[in-house]
């Protein structure tokens, strides 16, 4: 929403962060000795909207602790380390307006801002399996680092601000899945 895109200049400037509804992972796991499992993830450079990712890639490895008749319990640490590049600070449907209402901050061309999405963390899940269906939840936290590098032409000059930003994020989830075949 419209409070969630006001980020720059201190809280005042709308950016253009809603590039794309969805993205694509390529992802696969392998089975390693002793129970563990390891997962890798790529994010393929395909521009959308103004924005391409840059060497996008994940990791994980977990390994089930409880398996006892339908409840399970496993565990995994988890990391992303990848960027994309795009016009967030200046879209390129602003870029050269002369209209301060729709290009208040003077942007003179389309930005090439380099947003780095790095995180690591680890989660816990458990399942109960019953028939069909199965019910789990997770509990995470992730420590992300992220930062945003701005290239940025306006009112003539160059912008290279840089915001950097570490937080750590617990997280929750839920659902249910159940087997047709």
């Amino acid at each position: 929403d419209e409070a969630q895109r006001r980020v720059g200049f201190n809280g005042i400037k709308l950016e253009d962060l809603n590039k794309s509804p969805v993205v694509g992972r390529l992802r696969g796991w392998i089975g390693l000795p002793w129970g563990f499992v390891a997962e890798l993830g790529f994010v393929p450079p395909v521009s959308l909207n103004g924005t391409k990712p840059r060497d996008v890639f994940s990791a994980a490895i977990g390994r089930r602790l409880i398996d006892d008749n339908g409840f399970v319990v496993s565990a995994r640490v988890v990391g992303q380390h990848g960027a994309a590049v795009g016009d967030i600070t200046c879209p390129a449907d602003i870029a050269g307006s002369q209209d301060y209402a729709r290009n208040p901050f003077g942007c003179d061309a389309p930005s090439s801002d380099t947003l780095s999405m790095n995180y690591y963390g680890f989660d816990g899940t458990a399942a109960l399996v019953a028939g069909a269906w199965t019910w789990h939840g997770s509990l995470g936290l992730v420590r992300m680092e992220n930062e945003v590098q701005v290239d940025a032409l306006t009112y003539g000059l160059p912008d290279r601000s840089r915001l950097v930003a570490q937080h750590d994020q617990v997280y929750v989830a839920a659902g249910v899945g159940r087997d047709f075949w």
